[in-house]
């Protein structure tokens, strides 16, 4: 298992994308299932000083959007599924080309048996560039602990992206304190641009990982996971060009269970990559890479704390495999009944793997911050800001985008604990 796929500790989940809207349909009458629906319907004013990332000609533009999701969850004695649909209509007078319905759908299942367990998740969205490109700096909701991919933060207006992850794993127990496992990873990005690609940042890719783990407990709070993993990186749409890396490696892991409300993890990995790229400039041959994270998570009565750090190997929209160096952060704090705040960063510096895509390398900072005021039971009223920061290793040049908002709506009651 490469430190691109973690063992998820987050939301639980779906046995699949497609399936999700027929097992929440059938679940409850047939398998006595307890379920919520928490809808959540608002309407934003925002104010971006930069939203295209451009160094020279910073484009400012007022956007208005109105969004609708729900967080939906069933859960019977063996299984629990978590989904979230999300559809967003984003207006922005001085730039149409941005005007148009977005769509998101998370979703997390975990099925158990007194000898083994099986989890899927993924994602599923269609985003504006602007969005796709200055990936926010808060956790996802269902899926926390989902993998990223390393995009090249070069925005374009009129391109849309679309993304798929799905996440399976299977474990079983052969042994009181032994458990035996295998895991996959699916990724796909595609992007609404002319064929050949733009390959200096919108290379359409899949990506492919499969991982057999073994693991071994050491008393109630500590377990140990060793495992073997490979993968595959495949261009689709640069042809006749192509880029294609195939890799294998090696990892070990281990977490810690504090207590119930604390957890901590550690990882590392080596990976050896086989590339086979004709992108200007070519490169054929091997690399080896490695890499190390740790990641805590606190949950408390009125604080839900974040970390992760490290680096990992990662798939990117210029035809390349990249290894990301980060450090993300988010703190979520109740201070009453009615008043919330959130505080999220994300540090990031890529690097691709091979030599034709250096021009590409960059670091990148977001910092996300909003508070929350709930009118009354289901009324909210929320305020925020975003600040967004890259530059390429290669360019002197840097680009920042200040993003404020107001968000007025309805919020359906949380789940009952």
């Amino acid at each position: 298992m490469s430190l691109s796929y973690r063992k998820g500790r987050g939301g639980l989940a779906l046995a699949g994308l497609a399936c999700g809207p027929t097992l929440l349909a059938v679940s409850a009458p047939v398998l006595g299932a307890e379920y919520f629906v928490q809808p959540v319907a608002t309407v934003t004013a925002e104010q971006n000083s930069n939203i295209d990332l451009d160094p020279f000609n910073p484009s400012r533009v007022a956007g208005y959007g109105a969004d609708a999701a729900a967080l939906i969850g069933v859960a019977t004695p063996d299984s629990e599924t978590t989904i979230k649909p999300r559809i967003r209509y984003a207006d922005y007078p001085k730039e149409s080309t941005l005007n148009r319905v977005e769509g998101m759908v998370d979703f997390s299942t975990r099925l158990s048996a007194p000898r083994s367990l099986f989890t899927v998740s993924g994602r599923f969205d269609h985003l504006n560039d602007t969005e796709a490109e200055a990936p926010s700096a808060q956790f996802n909701e269902v899926n926390p602990n989902a993998p990223t991919t390393s995009d090249a933060g070069r925005v374009q207006f009129g391109v849309t992206r679309n993304y798929v992850i799905l996440q399976p794993r299977y474990q079983y127990q052969v042994a009181p304190l032994v458990t035996l496992g295998a895991s996959a990873l699916f990724q796909n990005e595609s992007f609404s641009v002319s064929n050949p690609a733009d390959t200096i940042g919108h290379v359409n890719f899949n990506y492919y990982l499969g991982d057999f783990f073994v693991s071994r407990k050491f008393g109630e709070k500590t377990e140990l996971l060793i495992g073997g993993f490979a993968s595959r990186y495949a261009a689709d749409n640069v042809s006749p060009l192509k880029s294609n890396a195939s890799a294998s490696g090696a990892n070990v892991g281990l977490e810690y269970h504090w207590s119930k409300a604390l957890e901590v993890d550690l990882a590392a990995s080596f990976q050896h990559s086989t590339i086979d790229s004709t992108l200007t400039p070519a490169f054929v041959g091997t690399s080896h890479n490695w890499g190390a994270s740790g990641g805590l998570t606190y949950s408390g009565e009125a604080n839900t704390f974040r970390l992760d750090i490290g680096r990992s190997i990662t798939p990117g929209s210029v035809g390349s495999l990249y290894s990301d160096d980060h450090l993300h952060i988010e703190l979520d704090r109740q201070i009453s009944e009615r008043l919330s705040y959130v505080l999220a960063a994300r540090a990031v510096a890529t690097r691709g793997l091979w030599s034709n895509v250096g021009s590409d390398d960059r670091n990148y900072v977001r910092g996300d911050t909003s508070v929350k005021w709930m009118i009354n039971r289901t009324l909210i009223v929320q305020g925020g800001y975003s600040y967004f920061w890259q530059r390429y290793r290669t360019d002197p040049f840097s680009a920042e985008n200040n993003q404020f908002y107001i968000r007025f709506g309805y919020q359906g009651l949380p789940p009952q604990r």
